[in-house]
């Protein structure tokens, strides 16, 4: 449960600030008396698989690429839901192969034992208790339910050209509704929207970068060589083959650029005119470069929300890195495959 909670946290609303979570994960951990890296597995490892893969985490690459924002939102949130049933069976494999025996941990060697778990006295601290009333859970309800509306839309008949127009209004109902079943008036609901639009600044001018450096490198004929050099390779082989090439470079490049929108400027405006080369629906390309995108996060000593979790878990880089590699291969193997049958079926992000 801890772990579906937060990759749903990560894939629609991730951010490094879900590290304040972790130490939750180590009360549960500590009460279960698990290694802290089980820690890890049900906080920062679920939140980055469905940050990774959500739906809602793409619409920067989408705009850039070219294609409707949010576009084939239900097929990529089966994608997320299908490795996050992947994740839940990788930990609890690892969960009952240490309850079974406690050497197999990787921190046993680093002083963990079972027996010393206790969480009594940072229980009290850590843990507040809140009282859920009828204006929390109808604010839960109505939030979840948004995006299963924006999800059916186009399962309903719902005008494909229309998606994106669909999407923003009921985003706007929701938020007035939430805003006045929470109790806010409407001025400090319209100065909590303001705020909200202001932080899309960054992106809108990352967008506009993106447009310049493709304008720059299009007029120098850096592009031509970059996308030359790129296809030649891959134009002999199938289609279905190019898309696991796109995703496999993206994997390998991810590690190296942990912002996601930095990454996307710069990759973006050589993968659009490489993907029109080799055919590639764009929505496909946006596939192939999101699971490129997203596991090799688990594995970069670059980016502050991996690094700041296993600071507040207590788990050595070196100890966390043993193992979750194994599991970021799989992960890429399974983001291959599935990047490989969306291609040879044709599909073109209608749904």
């Amino acid at each position: 449960m801890m772990m579906v909670l937060m990759a749903y946290l990560g894939g629609f609303g991730g951010t490094d600030a879900l590290i304040a979570v972790v130490p939750i994960g180590v009360l549960f951990a500590k009460k279960l008396k698990l290694d802290p890296i089980c820690a890890l597995g049900v906080t920062t490892f679920a939140s980055l698989i469905g940050f990774g893969t959500g739906p809602a985490q793409q619409a920067t690459t989408q705009m850039l690429m070219g294609v409707t924002p949010y576009s084939a939102f239900f097929t990529r949130l089966v994608i997320m839901n299908f490795f996050l049933i992947v994740a839940i069976v990788m930990v609890m494999r690892y969960v009952k192969r240490i309850r079974k025996n406690p050497q197999a941990s990787l921190m046993y060697s680093a002083g963990w034992r079972p027996e010393l778990s206790d969480s009594g006295a940072e229980e009290s601290q850590v843990l507040k208790k809140v009282e859920m009333n009828w204006r929390k859970i109808a604010v839960i309800v109505i939030f979840v339910l948004q995006y299963l509306v924006i999800a059916l839309y186009p399962l309903m008949g719902g005008d494909d050209s229309l998606t994106f127009d669909f999407m923003i209004a009921v985003m706007l109902c929701t938020m007035v509704i939430v805003g006045l079943i929470g109790g806010m008036s409407f001025e400090k609901l319209g100065q909590s929207f303001a705020r909200g639009l202001g932080s899309m600044a960054f992106v809108a001018f990352v967008i506009g970068l993106a447009k310049v450096i493709s304008l720059v490198l299009g007029n120098g004929n850096v592009i031509h060589t970059i996308v030359y050099v790129l296809t030649k390779p891959l134009l002999a082989l199938p289609k279905s083959v190019s898309s696991i090439g796109l995703t496999l470079i993206v994997s390998i490049i991810n590690p190296l650029i942990p912002s996601a929108t930095s990454k996307a400027a710069i990759l973006v405006p050589i993968m659009k005119p490489v993907a029109q080369a080799l055919g590639m629906e764009l929505n496909q390309a946006v596939v192939a470069y999101q699971m490129g995108d997203s596991f090799t996060n688990l594995l970069s000593p670059l980016l502050g929300w991996m690094i700041g979790s296993c600071v507040m878990a207590d788990v050595p880089f070196a100890k966390w890195f043993q193992w979750v590699l194994p599991k970021v291969l799989i992960f890429i193997a399974l983001a291959c495959v599935i990047v490989f049958l969306l291609t040879v079926t044709g599909w073109s992000g209608v749904i």
